[in-house]
This record gives C-alpha cells, sequence and structure tokens, in this order.
C-alpha cells in the first residue's frame, strides 16, 4: 500500500473515531437522522462503516454535516489528541495536533517552529526556510485573519454597547457625586472607552458594525 493511501486511511479512521466519540451513547439512527433534519441524510451504513474504519474516505461535505450534527467544530473531528499528540495531517507530515489545527484556522503555517538552538548553516536555512513559509502563509491567510478580527471586533463593540447602555440606566437612579455614582461612572467610561476604540479599529479595517 502506498504512503499517501496509508495516510488517507488513518485520516479517514481518526475521523471515524472521533464521530464514535462524539455520538456515543446515542445511537447511529439518532446521527443519520440528525444530518437529515440538517438537510441531507447520511445512511446509518455509512455513519457505521466511518466509525468502524471500513470506509476509506470521506468528503468535505460529509464532514461538515456530522460536524453540526454532533455540535462540534469539524476541526475537532480530524484533529485528536490537542494540544500535544502527533498527527499525520499530509502525508508523511507528522506534526503536534496543535500545529495542524491553527494551519487549519488560518493562524499559522504548516510547520514546527525550529528549535531556538540553531547548530551550522543547515540548522540556520532551515529557520530561514521556516520564516519564509510563515510569511507566505500570512500573507494568503490576511482575507481569513481580517474576517477574524472584523468579527471580534463586532462581538466586543456589541459587549460595550450593552454594557454602556447598563450603566446609564443605573446612573439615572443614583445620587449625583455618591461613591457608587461615581465608581459607576468611570466603568462607564472605561466601557465607553473600549467602544470607541474598537468602532474606529472596525473602520481602519474598511469595516462598519452594521455590514453584512
Amino acid at each position: 500500500m502506498s504512503n499517501d493511501v496509508s495516510w488517507a486511511d488513518t485520516l479517514t479512521a481518526r475521523v471515524g473515531r472521533a464521530v464514535r466519540q462524539a455520538r456515543e451513547p446515542r445511537s447511529v439512527q439518532w446521527l443519520s437522522d440528525r444530518t437529515y433534519a440538517l438537510g441531507r441524510r447520511i445512511s446509518k451504513a455509512t455513519i457505521s462503516e466511518l466509525e468502524t474504519g471500513k470506509r476509506k474516505a470521506l468528503p468535505v461535505t460529509d464532514l461538515l454535516l456530522l460536524a453540526a450534527a454532533l455540535e462540534v467544530p469539524p476541526v475537532g473531528l480530524l484533529v485528536a489528541d490537542l494540544p500535544d499528540g502527533d498527527v499525520e495531517i499530509l502525508p508523511r507530515q507528522a506534526v503536534r495536533s496543535v500545529v495542524a489545527l491553527r494551519w487549519i484556522s488560518g493562524e499559522d503555517v504548516l510547520a514546527e517552529r525550529p528549535g531556538t538552538r540553531i547548530v551550522g548553516q543547515d540548522g540556520l536555512e532551515h529557520f530561514r526556510e521556516w520564516g519564509r513559509q510563515r510569511d507566505v502563509f500570512a500573507a494568503n491567510a490576511e482575507p481569513v485573519v481580517r474576517a477574524r478580527t472584523i468579527f471580534e471586533l463586532r462581538e466586543r463593540i456589541d459587549a460595550a454597547a450593552r454594557a454602556i447602555n447598563a450603566a446609564r440606566t443605573r446612573l439615572e437612579s443614583l445620587t449625583p457625586g455618591s461613591p457608587r455614582e461615581r465608581e459607576l461612572r468611570e466603568l462607564h467610561d472605561a466601557w465607553q472607552s473600549r467602544f470607541d476604540a474598537d468602532t474606529a479599529a472596525l473602520f481602519d479595517l474598511g469595516a462598519g458594525p452594521d455590514d453584512a
């Protein structure tokens, strides 16, 4: 059996084990019904073959459906033993599971950082190549990073707005100048500063709180 086929079998088997672990103690029929409720049924036979290692490949569509049905992140079915377990995420390329996780989520290059003790020219070239890969990956992942940053900023802006409104409502019932009023006003002002800073950062990215 060639290495690439062995890798594919191993990867699919790992997904199958993760599916079974996330499903149990519920039945295979339950999981099949859950996928049907999401728009497309994955049969009991397919799920059973996946969980027992008989199925040698899994479409991305099925991976996404199973993850949604099980209410787990899709990457959680691909990468096990986080954060430090070894995973062969590509043929003949085993890395720590956290490195694979960060690559899949667009956070970092699929390569272990070279050790801090670099010996000789080979070690220096290895470190330089790692740095080059990170630079290329960062440039290609920019849309993903930008989208994640925009989402996180909007979440923080919404949280700050709720806190500001709650503080304003509470301030209306407090005696001006009282210790509690001063304390709450300081908190209000802190939330307002955070709101203003995050809103400015969002607009710097060319987005706005109400963008689709």
